[in-house]
């Protein structure tokens, strides 16, 4: 646009590494003292604790939430959350513990009295397994005078909601992941290798390659006891229309054939449930 600026002059408005850095903690000390503030205008007496370890990219860290009721602007009744920070600990039930101690010192250097008095945690939810599993630091939180005496223990609940779902699947097709295999994954990865050997040899090809695997399940006598030995009424079904469609040399009807099952599927992500429903209807 016939606008000139020299690298020297751009340098100079852009921020350094350690302005960045600088600016960051003093945003981390905002919120914080905003927190407290609201807490203390909220006049709270509880502090409820979630806690849950975590590794991403290589990364470990250890996430500590605080929630606590208060008001919202128009006088709501609402829940409200902090950050404390995600610092990493280790991964025994004191390591934790500790931590979570040394996390909570930031709200008193904040100026809210975390006295068990004053203020009280009153509880702590988190994940269930492993050396730092919730009901393994809830004790050491209480003697540590963390918690109060009367606090409560909650196993989270969005663990339980997805083991529920989670337990019906592998009572259904079986257990997945690492050194497993069940139909799900099958189906995933008969979807994923259809739609890359159209991107590779094309409509052509991929009918070639269907008509391979048509005369081969048509002579190979351990193909057809396998796929009989699964399904043998759909096989038989299956097997009687496809090989009609190559004798009559019915193209457009074999295309629909060998493609109603793969086109316009989007790929299963097992974090995201509601994905996964089309490749399910496909072989439903």
């Amino acid at each position: 646009i016939g606008f000139k600026v020299d690298s020297t002059k751009l340098g100079k408005v852009v921020p350094s590494r350690r302005t960045i850095a600088r600016q960051e903690k003093n945003l981390m000390v905002d919120c914080l003292l905003h927190a407290v503030q609201e807490m203390t205008k909220d006049q709270i007496k509880y502090l409820f604790l979630i806690v849950d370890h975590g590794k991403r990219n290589g990364i470990e860290h250890f996430v500590k939430l605080v929630r606590w009721g208060g008001l919202d602007e128009k006088g709501n009744r609402v829940i409200k959350q902090l950050c404390l920070d995600m610092d990493m600990s280790g991964h025994t039930a004191k390591s934790a513990a500790d931590a979570i101690k040394h996390s909570l010192k930031k709200l008193e250097k904040a100026g809210l009295n975390l006295d068990l008095v004053t203020v009280i945690p009153s509880g702590v939810t988190g994940d269930a397994g492993g050396g730092a599993a919730v009901q393994h630091i809830f004790p050491l939180l209480i003697n540590c005078k963390v918690l109060g005496d009367a606090a409560t223990i909650i196993n989270c609940q969005m663990h339980g909601l997805n083991n529920c779902l989670s337990s019906a699947l592998i009572a259904a097709f079986g257990d997945a992941g690492i050194n497993h295999n069940n139909v799900v994954q099958a189906a995933y990865a008969y979807v994923k290798m259809m739609k890359k050997l159209k991107e590779d040899v094309g409509h052509d090809g991929l009918k070639d390659i269907h008509k391979c695997i048509m005369e081969r399940m048509k002579t190979d006598k351990s193909w057809k006891d396998e796929a009989k030995w699964h399904n043998g009424k759909n096989f038989e079904e299956t097997m009687t229309k496809w090989m009609a469609a190559i004798e009559e040399g019915d193209e457009e009807k074999l295309h629909v054939m060998l493609n109603e099952n793969y086109k316009n599927v989007p790929d299963p992500v097992f974090s995201r449930w509601t994905s996964g429903l089309g490749i399910s209807n496909k072989w439903s």
